[in-house]
């Protein structure tokens, strides 16, 4: 009986594993660590890609400089760790802005908004999702990140 139920352990433990999606982790840019990049202001560390050789990583900033709308790429460098990157963001956002990330592992995708105060990120407002964001989440997260209705 002990080695029925041993294997049945095994065999959920294994398929909670396998079932395990293709996402990534925001952290705090000291954790990328990447000395050459020290305007960065998060890390993002890839989990569960079998070949991170095959894996992507981009993103755009989002929101308003001098009252006008803007998008912006955002700066990414590798870190030492394969799948750990630095990201900031090349010219300054002011006010509410998020971060619209998007990686690719093989054909499989994941995405994420990591709205900011400033130049740093809201982590209990951090949405990671098992696809790229659309267009509406976008302007939602901007308006919640500016005071406007949700």
């Amino acid at each position: 009986m002990e080695m029925v139920k041993l294997a049945l352990l095994t065999m959920f433990c294994l398929s909670a594993l396998a079932a395990a999606e293709f996402s990534f982790t925001i952290g705090n840019p000291i954790a990328a660590n990447v000395p050459r990049m020290k305007s960065a202001e998060l890390a993002v560390r890839l989990e569960n890609c079998a070949d991170l050789s095959k894996s992507t990583l981009t993103g755009i900033g989002e929101g308003f400089a001098a009252g006008a709308r803007k998008s912006v790429p955002m700066q990414i460098v590798a870190g030492a760790t394969p799948g750990v990157y630095a990201v900031g963001l090349g010219a300054p956002l002011e006010g509410s802005w998020v971060a619209n990330l998007k990686a690719t592992c093989g054909t499989v995708r994941a995405g994420a908004i990591v709205p900011f105060r400033g130049v740093v990120f809201v982590r209990e407002s951090v949405k990671v999702l098992p696809r790229f964001a659309t267009d509406v989440e976008i302007e939602t997260a901007l308006k919640e990140q500016s005071g406007g209705p949700k």
